[in-house]
C-alpha cells in the first residue's frame, strides 16, 4: 500500500500530482532547468559524488538533494571532530549555498502540495518533518525559505506528433488523437 501511495503521489514522471523534482517548481525561463540541473551536478561533483545510475533518478529529486545536504552535515561533523577549521568553513559555506539555491527555494511549496494531496498519511508526516528541518537549517544559516506557493512548470503539449526518426515507434505510442505529451527534460 505504501508503494501504491508513492506511485500515485510522485509517479515516475515530472508532472505527477506532487512532483519531487526541484526544477518543476517556479517560474520558467528558457535555460532555467538546464542551469539548475548543471548547478546541482556541480555541487555533487565538487564533493566527489555522482548519482547512482542504477537508481535512474534525476539530480533534482528531493531525496537526492536531502541526501546531499545530509552528506554535507556529516562532513561538517567530521571536520568539527577533527578540529579542521578550514573544512568546517567550506562545508558550512556549501550547505548555505545549496540550501539557499535549492532546498529552501522549493521545499515549502513541495510540502504544501504534498500536504494538500496526502495530509493524513505517512508521506504527509514525512513532508512536515522535511519542512521543519529545512526551516531550522534556514534559521541556522540566516536564509529566507521560499514561498509555500510556487507555480509548477507547464506541461508541453505539441499539436502534431513528431519523431527524430530512430524513435518513431516509441513516439507514436505516446500519441493519442494527434496530440503528444512530451517531457522537455
Amino acid at each position: 500500500q505504501l508503494q501504491a501511495s508513492h506511485n500515485v503521489l510522485f509517479g515516475h514522471v515530472a508532472h505527477s500530482p506532487v512532483p519531487p523534482y526541484e526544477t518543476e517548481y517556479g517560474e520558467e525561463t528558457l535555460f532555467q532547468q538546464p542551469q539548475q540541473l548543471g548547478d546541482l551536478s556541480g555541487f555533487y561533483a565538487a564533493f566527489g559524488l555522482q548519482l547512482n545510475l542504477q537508481e535512474h533518478e534525476r539530480v533534482d529529486n528531493i531525496s537526492c538533494e536531502c541526501e546531499f545536504l545530509s552528506f554535507l552535515t556529516r562532513k561538517e561533523a567530521y571536520a568539527l571532530e577533527q578540529k579542521d577549521a578550514e573544512m568546517v568553513q567550506e562545508t558550512r559555506k556549501a550547505q548555505r549555498l545549496f540550501l539557499r539555491d535549492h532546498l529552501a527555494r522549493f521545499v515549502p511549496a513541495f510540502v504544501n502540495l504534498l500536504k494538500r494531496e496526502a495530509s493524513n498519511s505517512l508521506y504527509g508526516a514525512l513532508g512536515d518533518l522535511c519542512y521543519e528541518f529545512v526551516l531550522m537549517e534556514c534559521q541556522r544559516f540566516k536564509i529566507k525559505a521560499g514561498p509555500e506557493q510556487l507555480r509548477l512548470r507547464p506541461k508541453v503539449v505539441v499539436d502534431d506528433c513528431f519523431t527524430c526518426g530512430s524513435g518513431q515507434d516509441i513516439i507514436q505510442d505516446m500519441c493519442d488523437n494527434g496530440t503528444c505529451f512530451v517531457n522537455t527534460d
